[in-house]
């Protein structure tokens, strides 16, 4: 359904935009994937949180693709509350939650799952 293939959508352009991060880039860039991650951020947090009130939690917690989306999603809030509490701590676990933020790329299993021909290919191999 269109609800479906737009958050589909949504984490194929999350996947890109995480790909364009890279040590030694312009200032501007860094605040831009800053801006785009919290955007994203919160589009993820709203589609889990929809899921959970259309479906409830045990049809929610019945599906195990919704187990890495909602475990990413609360990694997300946690970073998002940490940097809030503590902004001027400069603390290596927190960096290490920060970079946790890529296994949003994982989501993109989504698409390979949705995808019929893509699952005959997998099979085959």
């Amino acid at each position: 359904d269109l609800y479906d293939s737009l958050f589909t959508f949504l984490v194929l352009l999350n996947t890109i935009t995480l790909s364009l991060n890279k040590y030694g880039q312009k200032e501007e860039m860094v605040i831009f994937l800053e801006n785009t991650n919290k955007w994203f951020t919160w589009l993820f947090i709203y589609e889990m949180f929809a899921k959970i009130l259309g479906i409830g939690l045990k049809k929610y917690f019945g599906d195990r693709m919704n187990w890495l989306d909602g475990s990413i999603v609360m990694i997300s809030i946690f970073e998002m509350l940490s940097s809030k509490v503590m902004p001027s701590q400069n603390l290596s676990g927190l960096k290490t939650i920060r970079t946790l933020r890529t296994f949003r790329v994982f989501r993109v299993v989504r698409l390979l799952r949705s995808l019929k021909s893509m699952q005959t290919i997998l099979g085959v191999v």
